[in-house]
């Protein structure tokens, strides 16, 4: 997968089952596509031995780059 763009995000087609579209730059951040069209931006960490998943947005109420900004950010911390 290459960066998630707000061209890629939209142009998402919805599956009979929730897919994640993975960002190349930002290895934690992705978009959930759930079979209703819904376009959920998540980042996945690890918290005590167990892989959480944090869930920053739908795609169209934060933008594309806050939500990267927000997952560098995560990342980071």
């Amino acid at each position: 997968m290459a960066k998630l763009s707000k061209k890629i995000v939209t142009a998402a087609e919805r599956a009979e089952k929730d897919y994640f579209l993975w960002d190349d730059r930002i290895p934690a951040f992705a978009v959930r596509v759930w079979p209703s069209s819904r376009k959920v931006y998540v980042f996945h960490y690890r918290a005590g031995g167990r892989m959480r998943r944090y869930t920053i947005g739908q795609h169209g109420s934060p933008t594309n780059l806050v939500s990267e900004k927000i997952s560098a950010a995560l990342l980071d911390y």
